[in-house]
């Protein structure tokens, strides 16, 4: 099976770091699986034949988080 390296932007990388946060004023428990979660499903981008996919994946858990 082919992996892939997976890039995050920095304005990704940024907005992963704010969210963590939210999270973690709320609940240090729910951050810690907030991560686990977000690098989770890098691991699993980086393992798919259709990288684009992890892409399409991110932004639909995007829309379903609470703002900040």
């Amino acid at each position: 099976m082919n992996r892939y390296e997976v890039a995050l932007l920095a304005p990704a990388k940024e907005e992963i770091t704010e969210a963590f946060l939210w999270y973690f004023e709320r609940s240090p428990v729910a951050a810690r699986a907030f991560r686990t979660e977000v690098f989770a499903g890098i691991d699993r981008g980086a393992s798919t034949s259709t990288p684009w996919l992890l892409a399409t994946a991110l932004k639909v858990c995007r829309r379903s988080l609470p703002s900040p």
